[in-house]
């Protein structure tokens, strides 16, 4: 009923792969192997479909798929503020991983990024706006918005083309994406972000902290989830220093260098800590 229309065959393998990779997280070894059961019926499916075998079918899942690119002139933006190297890991202070008990236990879960699953070819995207166009690029949207979200619209698009096999795009096609996440009843708020249907922002109070490993550049993270983070910090840390506690935020979210964007996008998360309070 989520899904709104019938699950065609390379979805059902799309979801049971999932729910494997979920219950293999959270270490569920009772509901794991009837998942892989109900995943290798969806792979038979799949593979009679394509009209190959189950092990050519098994060994595509792995492979990554030809990807087309679209190059432009020259570097947007938005791909060099994604360059923050640090020239060593970053990790985030072990009392930010700890929250209040509850029901969901008393560890906060930290970021994951969005594993891009292949999901059609570039054509959907030139297919575009074409009804059953639409409805694919919508349905992918909303479920990475749901996995990563508060996700940064640049973000969405980009994984969104991924999806559909194109690794970069040019400036007109990302605006066709934008639309199409835009009218897929998602929120896109004034920062550029975008979230999932079950988050209210004015209400949300969490974050998701991370090492300097991982897929996240900090231009990327909502204001709201860091001046969370800055919120539960204060708490811990009473008496706090603005620039001690600038420092232990960039650090909750593994980054320590400040260049130009991240300072920036720094000030505007902490000026709405303020406002807060």
């Amino acid at each position: 009923m989520a899904h709104m229309h019938a699950f065609s065959v390379e979805e059902a393998f799309r979801a049971n792969d999932f729910c494997v990779r979920l219950l293999e997280h959270f270490e569920d070894g009772d509901g794991l192997e009837e998942a892989k059961r109900i995943r290798y019926e969806a792979l038979v499916a799949l593979a009679a479909k394509e009209g190959v075998t189950e092990q050519v079918a098994a060994a595509a899942t792995v492979v990554q798929p030809t990807v087309r690119v679209e190059t432009t002139e020259e570097p947007s933006e938005k791909a060099v503020g994604a360059a923050e190297d640090e020239s060593e890991v970053v990790t985030p202070d072990p009392a930010v991983l700890v929250r209040e008990p509850s029901v969901i236990g008393d560890k906060r879960l930290e970021f994951e990024p969005w594993t891009v699953v292949p999901i059609g070819g570039v054509e959907i995207l030139d297919d575009l706006p074409k009804k059953a166009a639409k409805e694919k690029v919508r349905a992918a949207a909303v479920e990475i918005a749901t996995y990563e979200g508060p996700i940064h619209l640049d973000r969405l698009v980009q994984m969104t083309a991924q999806s559909f096999g194109l690794q970069r795009v040019r400036a007109l096609r990302e605006r066709k994406l934008a639309y199409q996440i835009q009218q897929a009843g998602l929120l896109v708020d004034a920062d550029k972000f975008v979230w999932p249907r079950e988050i209210d922002p004015g209400a949300w109070s969490e974050f998701r902290p991370n090492d300097s490993t991982a897929d996240r550049p900090f231009i990327h993270i909502s204001p709201v989830e860091i001046a969370n983070a800055a919120q539960f910090i204060q708490t811990k840390r009473l008496g706090i220093g603005a620039e001690e506690l600038a420092v232990a935020v960039l650090r909750t979210f593994g980054r320590q260098r400040r260049t130009k964007q991240v300072a920036a996008h720094l000030v505007r998360a902490m000026s709405r800590l303020a406002e807060a309070s």
